[in-house]
């Protein structure tokens, strides 16, 4: 009886000793989680802040266009500024 009880108690330290390193699976996934949720964030700045030039320089496009259209002739294409490549 005494001998099971010492076997019992070895038993469960060693298990105790083996949860602690173990791995936690859970906290792994909940960093990778935050991880991606931040390169999404990040990308979705990005893309904001590209939208906002392209939207500033379609205003400067237009406010090119039509001042010109009312005063003096037609201006080509050509001679107005291409719209910068943002990469």
């Amino acid at each position: 009886m005494e001998a099971l009880i010492i076997l019992l108690f070895s038993l469960a330290i060693v298990i105790l000793m083996i949860s602690f390193f173990k791995q936690d699976k859970i906290a792994k996934l909940e960093e990778d989680l935050e991880q991606m949720t931040l390169t999404y964030m990040q990308d979705i700045y990005q893309l904001k802040k590209k939208v906002k030039i392209l939207e500033e320089e379609f205003v400067i496009q237009d406010e090119l266009i039509k001042p010109e259209s009312k005063f003096q002739p037609a201006v080509s294409s050509n001679e107005l500024e291409p719209i910068h490549k943002i990469l």
